[in-house]
């Protein structure tokens, strides 16, 4: 169940934890992703691309709105293999930059003729890479909206990315940062394809924590196939996540907001995926914040304000 945050009244048995001035309204409805797995998988598709080509676009392409249309510049941030925004480009006509510290992206052509057919990646589409602790290959102020899928919960610095995005968007223009696991939620360590057992990792410490990823059977569900399956064995595919899971920020809902007003940005929606409380565990209780432990996913909808003149 998820939730749109705004000023407003509290649902019943939703938990805005200390995110201040946010308070639930309505709720917000997507495709559940099993059933866009599962009708992909019978038209016999790659399923974890199908996933982020429909389900993470439309998502996208609802967040930004007439904002996302053709002839728009759109910035993907930390676009990984590129498959959200060649989905992006597709649906909303608008011209789509992804940039990510990898060249990933370079294997979407062919992975999106094999899954769509020939001119499957329209000429809207481009990519860059970008280095670690440097600005984006970006001018000022040169996009009309952006978005950042699932990036959020790897970065070392967060308050200076922020900057980063707020110099290359123009003024008055929205930017999508959705996260999902947070770090805190059941399945928060990214790991479930090695553990899947709801907050193993907050049950113990690291070291025994990954002592049993390390010995761990693969366990990954079709859906989460993705390239990286493709082109590595699982002991590479294994030490690539265990990876992940190390370079983890772990932040908290209260902080990303936090850091987000410093930031000089706009809050202008606010949206919580939350599994019930009756599945938490007294013990996990009594050591971090019911919110912190129920709240799987966040999607911020910020926009850079306009300077005064």
């Amino acid at each position: 169940m998820a939730w749109w945050l705004r000023t407003g009244r509290v649902v019943r048995g939703f938990d805005p934890g200390e995110l201040p001035g946010l308070t639930a309204s309505h709720p917000l409805v997507d495709t559940p992703p099993d059933e866009v797995d599962e009708h992909a998988a019978l038209e016999g598709r790659d399923p974890w691309f199908h996933n982020h080509l429909v389900v993470a676009s439309r998502a996208v392409a609802a967040a930004l709105g007439n904002t996302c249309r053709p002839g728009a510049r759109v910035l993907d941030f930390g676009c990984g293999e590129g498959v959200t925004a060649l989905g992006v480009a597709r649906r909303t006509g608008a011209e789509v930059w992804g940039v990510d510290l990898t060249r990933a992206f370079d294997a979407l052509p062919a992975r999106a003729e094999q899954a769509l057919g020939p001119g499957a990646c329209p000429p809207s589409l481009a990519f860059g890479q970008a280095a670690a602790g440097e600005p984006l290959p970006a001018p000022d102020a040169v996009f009309d909206a952006g978005y950042a899928w699932s990036v959020f919960e790897h970065l070392d610095d967060v308050p200076g990315t922020l900057r980063e995005l707020h110099r290359v968007l123009k003024p008055g223009a929205p930017f999508l940062l959705q996260i999902e696991p947070l770090y805190f939620s059941p399945y928060g360590s990214h790991l479930r394809r090695l553990i899947d057992e709801p907050w193993a990792h907050l049950k113990g410490g690291d070291a025994a924590y990954l002592a049993r990823a390390q010995a761990a059977a693969d366990h990954s569900r079709v859906v989460e196939r993705d390239l990286l399956y493709q082109q590595n064995d699982f002991e590479e595919v294994r030490r690539y996540l265990l990876g992940e899971y190390r370079s983890l920020n772990r932040i908290r809902t209260v902080d990303l907001v936090r850091q987000v007003r410093e930031g000089g940005w706009q809050i202008e929606d606010c949206a919580l995926r939350q599994i019930s409380a009756r599945r938490l565990e007294p013990d996990l209780l009594r050591r971090h914040s019911a919110h912190d432990l129920r709240t799987r996913e966040i999607r911020l909808l910020l926009k850079r304000p306009v300077t005064p003149r």
